[in-house]
């Protein structure tokens, strides 16, 4: 299998793992301070900040029914 790729192939998958490290490198204290702070921290603003951080994994699910690719109410 690994044989039939090209090089510009295995070069499109070396590009795309340096970006996914890149950004989750840089993502990762960001992520984990919001993390810390949700989970230690009591200030104004905490369910806002909660919400967003929650938003992308709800949104999920209703663009995958708006655009038809689940029905809802079944998996």
């Amino acid at each position: 299998m690994w044989e039939a790729l090209t090089p510009a192939e295995w070069e499109a998958i070396r590009l795309s793992l340096r970006i996914a490290t890149v950004a989750m490198i840089a993502s990762l204290p960001f992520g984990v301070s919001v993390a810390f702070l949700l989970a230690r921290g009591r200030f104004p603003g905490r369910t806002l900040v909660d919400g967003i951080v929650h938003l992308p994994l709800v949104m999920l699910g209703q663009v995958l029914v708006a655009r038809g690719d689940i029905e809802e109410g079944r998996a």
